[in-house]
């Protein structure tokens, strides 16, 4: 069992991580703030177009609902795996 203090020096470690995480990531922008401009306008453009995808999902029978944005969820995090991770939109999609 964690005592008090193994929790606070744990909570610590984590605070002292992600303030790294933050810094780096702002020298990573401050380095190139033309493309980290960019980037932060399209991911402004992807939030509207997901909150239009809301709107079409709440004109589903409220029992449909829960599917439809777990099938809507699916299919964005498997076109952002493909897209950004392994690089793959250039190539032709698989039929469904």
């Amino acid at each position: 069992m964690r005592t008090t203090r193994s929790i606070r020096i744990a909570e610590r470690d984590i605070t002292s991580l992600a303030s790294s995480l933050y810094e780096k990531v702002r020298d990573i922008k401050a380095t190139h703030p033309t493309a980290a401009r960019r980037i932060d306008a399209l991911e402004r453009e992807i939030r509207d177009r997901l909150q239009e995808i809301r709107r079409q999902i709440l004109k589903f029978p409220k029992t449909d609902q829960d599917l439809v944005k777990v099938l809507v969820i699916n299919g964005l995090y498997r076109t952002a795996d493909e897209v950004i991770i392994d690089g793959t939109q250039d190539r032709p999609r698989p039929a469904p």
